[in-house]
């Protein structure tokens, strides 16, 4: 391994809306996305991070990324094994290639595409060469450096006369070489639906000898079967949670002092410190920040929620929630569109949201009140507060 420890993080991210912080600045679960990265680095041998302005000259060696990037521990370690293997002069730039991963999520990450995969303003800039930050992460002229990449695609049944496909299927890829482009509210929510599986699958390989004795113990030659004892055995709950013996959790995180109340469903998720789940309540492969409350009988899929929130909807989907917000049994935020694609607010224009349900995303200390409908797609600013009209409002 050759000798490269100097990391720079080049400024060109904008707060996204309506979250109003970057992207690095949020939590998924009980992990903050700046800590992610540079434990990344750190453990792929960048240990000194540094940060520039895209103006700036940059003198290699050096790993150079925007900080719009996330890149996850297996796809920079992969980076990193192929540029030390080449041995290369030339600038070499990180290519994840064409998967469904990048067809499901590549909608509103702009990123340059080239006949290898998606183009990420990852680069590894030589010795002996200096070039301005901008300059470097913009140009597409270096040797393309493809991942090596491997994904299980998991069918999942939708509704498709809601979506209006003509597949009763929709193929979704489990992996955990993820590199995307965060720098939209809808960019947060595809990094959302594959967190869970990214920890789970780092969190086996930190523990290789527990998780070799369940993957022999768990094992059946009826693939469905093997598949449900697999979701049992790969859980990780803290020792301080409280699960009720009538709750049901599978293939999820668990953090400390969680609670999780009679006959709930937790499955495929991420619970951050202090999280409850009341009874009869519905999580399903959502990502959930300390102190979320979750009502009883609520149903929440698919979802990101940056605790402390209350997310207390009879059906939520596909939504992002940020701090403070009250979200009420009967708020009717919807995910999909009878006349077509989703399209969501960017900048001045409007833009599809890809082949993925898109639900709503939800400001800081919004409030929704019951029987009030929100169209797929929208962003509520911070502090929004939609209640029903008052004529519709018994007050005697």
């Amino acid at each position: 391994m050759r000798a490269m420890k100097r990391a720079v993080l080049v400024k060109t991210s904008n707060n996204i809306s309506p979250l109003e912080r970057a992207w690095a600045d949020l939590r998924l679960g009980n992990t903050s996305m700046a800590d992610y990265r540079q434990e990344t680095l750190r453990e792929n041998g960048w240990s000194e991070l540094q940060t520039a302005e895209k103006n700036e000259e940059i003198k290699g060696p050096a790993l150079v990324l925007s900080d719009e990037i996330f890149v996850s521990k297996r796809a920079l370690k992969s980076f990193r094994r192929l540029i030390d293997r080449s041995g290369s002069s030339e600038v070499q730039g990180l290519v994840l290639p064409h998967s469904r991963q990048t067809e499901l999520f590549s909608p509103l990450q702009d990123v340059d595409e080239c006949a290898e995969g998606l183009l990420y303003p990852v680069r590894f800039l030589p010795a002996g060469q200096t070039v301005g930050a901008g300059e470097l992460l913009a140009s597409t002229d270096c040797e393309k450096v493809v991942l090596p990449y491997r994904e299980i695609l998991v069918p999942q049944k939708i509704p498709q006369f809601i979506l209006g496909t003509t597949s009763r299927e929709l193929t979704v890829p489990l992996t955990s070489t993820v590199v995307m482009r965060v720098r939209h509210w809808l960019n947060v929510l595809r990094l959302a639906h594959v967190w869970p599986q990214i920890q789970l699958i780092e969190h086996a390989q930190r523990h290789w000898l527990k998780t070799a004795w369940n993957l022999a113990a768990g094992f059946s030659f009826n693939k469905r079967r093997r598949t449900a004892n697999y979701y049992d055995r790969f859980c990780y709950v803290d020792r301080s949670a409280l699960i009720h013996p009538t709750a049901t959790v599978e293939a999820s995180i668990i953090g400390k002092n969680v609670t999780v109340g009679a006959y709930a469903n937790v499955v495929g998720s991420v619970l951050g410190d202090g999280v409850t789940v009341e009874d009869r309540a519905n999580l399903n492969y959502s990502v959930l920040g300390a102190d979320t409350f979750i009502s009883k009988n609520s149903t929440v899929v698919a979802s990101v929620a940056f605790g402390p929130t209350d997310v207390c909807v009879n059906g939520i989907q596909y939504a992002v929630i940020d701090e403070g917000c009250g979200l009420t049994s009967w708020a009717r935020p919807l995910d999909a569109r009878p006349d077509g694609p989703v399209k969501v607010q960017d900048g001045e224009r409007l833009r599809e949201a890809g082949a993925l349900p898109c639900g709503v995303a939800f400001g800081r200390d919004a409030y929704v009140g019951a029987n009030v409908l929100i169209a797929p797609g929208r962003a509520l600013p911070p502090k929004t507060v939609l209640v029903p009209k008052k004529e519709d409002v018994f007050l005697g």
